[in-house]
């Protein structure tokens, strides 16, 4: 594969991974010459993005609706869901909102500080607005 795009002149693609290893992402960029490429990638990156935030599992859903008002501990967020803070469930979901920067730390430089708090960015806010009466699938 690398070849291959090495020869036609396409840049290499770009592998990205998170730190527990969970999942990897591979970017395969097109030929930066190729005719119509960025209003058409654009387009395409934008229908995929708000797919990806579609597919919100209800305990993410949950999360982000709780901490829509203000930023709140991980054990606010586990209590108000019924978990335990140390729980996986929780953990993961609250990684994935980060992912899709729908929540940010208010810590940032400090991510396992015990002040740390998730609050909602302008994209989780938007998400809400736009899944406002339809129902949250269920998926991790």
């Amino acid at each position: 594969m690398r070849a291959a795009m090495a020869r036609n002149g396409s840049p290499p693609p770009r592998f990205s991974t998170d730190e527990g290893r969970t999942y990897f992402l591979v970017e395969l960029p097109v030929h930066p010459e190729l005719p119509g490429v960025g209003q058409a990638h654009d387009e395409a990156h934008d229908q995929a993005h708000d797919e990806a935030h579609d597919g919100l599992t209800e305990t993410q859903a949950r999360v982000l609706a709780f901490v829509q008002d203000r930023p709140r501990s991980r054990v606010d967020i586990a209590e108000h869901l019924g978990l335990n803070s140390r729980s996986g469930h929780l953990l993961k979901a609250l990684d994935r909102l980060r992912e899709l920067a729908l929540v940010e730390l208010t810590i940032p430089d400090k991510p396992r500080s015990k002040a740390q708090k998730p609050r909602i960015t302008e994209a989780g806010r938007a998400w809400l607005l736009r899944r406002k009466g339809k129902p949250p699938k269920e998926k991790l």
